[in-house]
């Protein structure tokens, strides 16, 4: 091989060298970024999980709160229910006691109607 192959190929060869050394140095650069970046999404998932969590807290809260609520408006609605059907109750008794009343205060004005149209007509002109 002659001097200046030699040369050539030693040129060839550190070039490489050098290209290696370049491309390795980048890829530590890129793993180092891409670690970073790992660690950084890691911590915005651990936030997003955090406030999340949070979000599941506040629901769960505000169905137990709505469940409480709708349990008490379902005892007061029965409640109300009862108290009306009862008073529904008294107002048809207190009705049917007035019918009757007024049905016998009926019969005693009809009787008493009769004696007075027959005492006027058995009296004399």
């Amino acid at each position: 091989m002659t001097p200046e192959e030699l040369n050539r190929t030693i040129e060839f060869i550190i070039q490489s060298q050098a290209r290696l050394a370049a491309a390795q140095e980048q890829d530590r650069i890129d793993r180092l970024e891409s670690e970073k970046a790992r660690l950084q999404s890691e911590k915005e998932l651990k936030a997003f999980d955090a406030r999340l969590a949070g979000l599941f807290e506040i629901q769960v809260q505000l169905l137990e709160s709505q469940t409480r609520r709708l349990d008490e408006f379902q005892r007061e609605s029965q409640a109300a229910q009862k108290r009306h059907e009862e008073t529904h109750q008294q107002m048809r008794e207190e009705f049917w006691t007035f019918m009757r009343e007024t049905s016998d205060w009926r019969e005693e004005s009809l009787r008493r109607l009769d004696l007075i149209l027959e005492k006027l007509v058995n009296r004399p002109n």
